[in-house]
């Protein structure tokens, strides 16, 4: 009968034809003969819900006592705050005040340190500690210096030397560009003192930038003091600017 109509719908054409080659009957039935059908179309189904470890360890944490006791001491428990500097070793307050200077920063520690006046404190001894702290590593910073760096060699008149030779250029290979310039002959020797003017050679590596009309040097600079391995402190002239 389904087979004859004009317009089947497919989903029903493809149950006719899976069921055709099975021998059934149809039989009516009143609704008071289908209860089961709507009881089990009112079953309860259980729903899935996404239990993760992460879920399940933090329910078992909330529900852990001594996890519960760790929260409510860092919650409500009295923490002392506790500042160290690397470079003195010392606390600020300890260098100030003498004393340890716990909780919350208050007026009322300048009130209890006003009516100390029997307290003997050898504010000297804690602020000699960090001087020498401070002396011990510029001597180990000193040492680490100069384990990785060699003197300044020292030429005359007449030595030939070469210069390392920096290209900057982009897109070229430089596996085959030479790492020296030179060979040059030195002929003069030059000494700078304190209160010499010098000028700085000026590089510039922007890109897409015209170098053709930028200065080569900056300055002048006044020395201001000679430091070991041919290095200067420089300054600025008075009244004198070279930067805006």
């Amino acid at each position: 009968m389904t087979l004859n109509k004009k317009d089947v719908v497919p989903r029903i054409m493809r149950w006719v034809l899976y069921l055709e080659n099975f021998n059934y009957k149809f039989e009516h039935r009143p609704n008071n003969k289908m209860v089961h059908v709507d009881a089990l179309s009112r079953a309860h189904l259980m729903i899935i819900e996404d239990n993760t470890l992460e879920k399940v360890l933090g329910i078992k944490q909330a529900t852990d006592a001594k996890i519960e006791e760790i929260k409510e001491q860092l919650i409500n428990r009295q923490i002392a705050l506790w500042l160290r500097i690397m470079l003195t070793k010392e606390v600020p307050a300890e260098l100030l005040f003498g004393v340890t200077q716990r909780g919350q920063v208050s007026d009322r520690l300048r009130d209890v340190l006003l009516k100390l006046e029997e307290d003997e404190r050898n504010l000297e001894g804690f602020r000699c500690r960090p001087v020498d702290n401070m002396k011990r590593i510029q001597e180990h910073s000193k040492i680490y210096y100069d384990k990785r760096h060699k003197e300044a060699n020292i030429y005359s008149i007449g030595d030939y030397v070469v210069i390392p030779k920096v290209d900057t250029t982009i897109g070229v290979n430089k596996k085959f560009i030479p790492k020296f310039r030179g060979p040059f002959v030195i002929t003069a020797v030059l000494i700078y003192s304190i209160a010499d003017y010098v000028v700085i050679p000026k590089v510039d590596t922007t890109i897409g930038v015209n170098k053709k009309f930028i200065p080569k040097f900056r300055g002048p600079f006044v020395i201001t003091a000679v430091l070991p391995n041919d290095r200067y402190v420089v300054e600025e002239p008075p009244d004198f600017q070279n930067s805006q």
